[in-house]
């Protein structure tokens, strides 16, 4: 089993994707009984001139602090996806987010216009319980 936590960047295979495949994903929650968690697609291309009231739910992530990462990407915190646990492989894991992402994260969720608002109650109530 993967090490699956808070904050932590994994690649996995997926097949949510079209076409599917590997994607970097953010676990941003993890349920209590272990058996799914709740992620952010880290994308390499974002396109914002179609939806520009969607900038302010992305989040940039620079391969220079992130070396598995092969050029600068986006954090898409308006797209949050149920993934379980048996998706990820033992070898997924590639590093816990930095503090200073982690609070880009909360502000990209607090003032994503596009996120459902349960999902933003559920993520600050994590954001609390983790002292973010």
């Amino acid at each position: 089993m993967a090490q699956i936590d808070y904050f932590t960047i994994h690649h996995l295979p997926l097949v949510q994707t079209k076409p599917p495949k590997a994607k970097f994903v953010l676990v941003v929650d993890v349920d209590a009984a272990n058996q799914y968690c709740l992620c952010f697609f880290i994308n390499s291309k974002v396109n914002y001139g179609s939806k520009p009231e969607s900038l302010p739910c992305f989040v940039d992530i620079a391969c220079a602090e992130y070396e598995f990462l092969s050029h600068d990407s986006t954090i898409a915190c308006h797209d949050i996806r149920t993934i379980p646990f048996s998706d990820f492989p033992s070898t997924s894991f590639r590093q816990r987010l930095s503090g200073s992402l982690l609070l880009q994260v909360k502000i990209a969720v607090q003032n994503c216009p596009t996120i459902r608002e349960a999902h933003r109650k559920n993520l600050e109530a994590v954001f609390l319980r983790l002292g973010i």
